[in-house]
């Protein structure tokens, strides 16, 4: 039987709104990671060897317990939340109820590192800051499912521009106007604070569009969607976890043996 021209202009349509989807997420990609390129290339000369190398180990240890607070949470919420428009407030609820037992495990374990690393005055403001940079980010990927199972993909390269507009702004002021003889200090902590306020102001950002498509900031809490996503997600990030940490692993070696110097030359080419 032949295809019905009411059946070809849905298919028609079905890859045009694919494309377009497709599209506008690589052009988020494409933000993200030139902007992530130019913010390193500018702290590599702003910060030196040394301390370049304490920044790039910092995000190491940030990004090796992502996987573990994240689960890939957020892809498993867009699923749901497409099939079940009606249910929008549950699953969000239901996701931030599990996110927050996720970022507090998340906490503890940053404690126990710098426990255990015993961290400088310095480094120990940097490293809570930056834990404080991925807390807002996990919240802001629970809110964005919201739009992006509506296929609102638009709003993700919008809320990447506001967190890199402020990221790659902050670090060129840092540049300009923080004493030279004050950037191994006081200019490696104020990176790491702009880069943790770019992320809340992302998060509320994703909070406030979220909002316009649930009509309300009113949330469902739901305990028993909690678990269920737990049940649906754990084996996705331990196994993101390990893979991860075997990418990282050759950081924390690095800085062990050879130190913050050694780290930086290995990791500005690696990225």
């Amino acid at each position: 039987m032949k295809p019905t021209i009411t059946e070809n202009g849905t298919n028609r349509s079905i890859l045009v709104r694919i494309a377009k989807n497709s599209l506008v997420v690589f052009a988020a990609k494409v933000i993200d990671i030139s902007s992530a390129l130019i913010i390193l290339m500018i702290l590599s000369r702003l910060l030196g060897v040394s301390r370049f190398g304490d920044f790039a180990f910092i995000n190491s240890v940030i990004l090796a317990f992502q996987p573990l607070i994240n689960l890939e949470l957020n892809t498993i919420l867009i699923r749901e939340m497409s099939r079940e428009h009606d249910n929008q407030r549950m699953f969000l609820g239901g996701g931030l109820l599990l996110k927050a037992m996720l970022i507090g495990v998340f906490v503890v374990a940053a404690i126990a590192v710098d426990h255990v690393i015993q961290f400088n005055p310095v480094m120990r403001i940097a490293f809570y800051l930056a834990v404080a940079g991925e807390i807002f980010q996990q919240v802001n990927w629970v809110y964005s499912a919201v739009f992006m199972a509506r296929e609102r993909m638009e709003f993700e390269p919008l809320l990447v521009l506001v967190f890199r507009g402020i990221s790659v702004g902050g670090v060129v002021l840092v540049g300009l106007f923080c004493p030279e003889a004050r950037m191994a200090n006081l200019g490696f902590v104020l990176v790491f604070l702009i880069l943790s306020s770019a992320q809340a102001v992302r998060a509320l950002s994703g909070i406030i569009v979220s909002s316009r498509f649930l009509k309300s900031f009113r949330i469902e809490w739901s305990m028993s969607v909690a678990m269920d996503l737990l049940r649906q997600s754990w084996i996705m990030g331990v196994a993101t976890f390990c893979t991860g940490l075997s990418l990282r692993v050759d950081v924390f070696f690095l800085r062990h043996f050879k130190g913050s110097e050694a780290v930086a030359l290995f990791h500005l080419p690696h990225m």
